[in-house]
């Protein structure tokens, strides 16, 4: 889920494109007659999902933005951050919010996936970046940059240009690190063969890594971590996942850490929401209150989070001999209304991805989870969320 904050007197903003696209066939944001009238019990779809009091028409019919009177207990919220969705990157990339939506605390870090994507307008992208970067500047905020690696190379020297021209409109106190690639390891279960030989086996995801390493620094960001970001399905391997004709994690990540030492970051996409393993209650077609209440928690080793976490330290320190890697959480979150790539059998579960316990993993997030994890380093980097 993401946010976006459409105007001062809104306590928070939610941006969601389901509901944007619910709002497409009754009532476009455009269509509103201002701000007077702007409410949620005008917009068909609002109070199915929770949403409530006022909206903020964006101008654009994928968005729709709701004020939410909830107010979630906060802890160290100084080493979370938010992962910008595109939709948010591409229309509204200036009003991101300057506190965390539902919380009491200013935002202070944020990641996006890529700069730019080819298939939206080129015209659009000077916009949004003057807008993001601005909003950093602004409220000191430091955002974790990423460049795509995919089957498309001409593609990809293109973004990694457009993540130079964005990477200039920053400073080093505003970026927290330069993320190439993301969840390689499952590219090979939708992509050509071929393509996945050559990024393993051929060595082209660490000759891209380095090559973009080294612009970077050559840009005045020799001090700022390096890294690509992963699943927890790499946590089935010795101690990662090195599987030929599938991916080659483990070596990668040798490598990337003989050259770069400790600059670079561990980062782990973590979702439970998506976790094959949870099944429904014994005897039940439709009730997961057992996997449910794992998914969700924080507390005691039956909680996924947490134990993917420990997992991950615990693999690393495997892997380096050391405790104290850097280790980010790239993403962690919760999907209400139902997300369209869950195809688990959670699916059949209503409960699991109600607006209820959205808010109650939302709010579980209050918890300092770094103390479970055997992190003794007080200044590590923030994961985001």
């Amino acid at each position: 889920m993401a946010f976006a904050k459409c105007g001062d007197d809104l306590e928070a903003c939610q941006t969601d494109i389901e509901l944007g696209r619910a709002f497409q066939s009754t009532l476009a944001p455009t269509q509103l007659p201002g701000r007077a009238s702007a409410k949620c019990a005008d917009w068909p779809g609002c109070s199915g999902l929770g949403l409530f009091g006022d909206c903020c028409p964006s101008g654009n019919t994928m968005l729709g933005c709701c004020s939410a009177s909830r107010r979630l207990a906060s802890e160290t919220m100084s080493r979370k951050g938010l992962t910008v969705d595109d939709t948010t990157l591409q229309y509204c990339a200036g009003r991101i919010p300057q506190t965390w939506p539902n919380f009491q605390a200013p935002l202070g870090s944020l990641r996006i996936f890529q700069a730019w994507n080819t298939a939206w307008p080129e015209e659009g992208r000077e916009a949004s970046w003057k807008g993001l970067a601005g909003f950093a500047r602004a409220n000191g905020v430091k955002i974790l940059v990423g460049t795509p690696v995919t089957c498309e190379p001409a593609q990809d020297e293109k973004t990694w240009g457009w993540t130079k021209e964005f990477l200039r409109l920053l400073d080093p106190s505003h970026v927290m690190g330069l993320a190439i690639g993301n969840e390689l390891e499952l590219l090979y279960d939708h992509a050509d063969q071929s393509c996945i030989k050559e990024l393993w086996e051929g060595k082209r995801l660490w000759k891209i890594f380095q090559q973009r390493v080294a612009e970077f620094d050559e840009m005045g960001f020799k001090e700022i971590p390096v890294t690509s970001v992963f699943t927890a399905a790499i946590l089935s391997g010795n101690p990662f996942t090195d599987v030929p004709g599938q991916a080659l994690v483990n070596t990668f990540l040798r490598q990337a850490l003989w050259k770069y030492k400790r600059r670079y970051a561990f980062t782990f996409n973590v979702y439970p929401y998506f976790d094959p393993n949870l099944h429904m209650n014994a005897g039940s077609s439709s009730d997961c209150s057992e996997a449910m209440a794992r998914a969700v928690c924080w507390e005691g080793p039956q909680c996924l989070a947490n134990a993917i976490m420990v997992a991950a330290r615990h693999k690393m320190q495997q892997l380096t001999g050391r405790s104290e890697d850097l280790f980010w959480i790239g993403e962690i979150g919760w999907s209400s209304p139902r997300a369209q790539a869950l195809h688990t059998d959670m699916r059949s579960c209503g409960a699991f991805s109600s607006l209820s316990t959205f808010e109650k993993r939302l709010d579980s997030t209050r918890l300092d989870s770094t103390t479970r994890l055997g992190q003794k380093r007080q200044n590590e980097r923030r994961g985001l969320e």
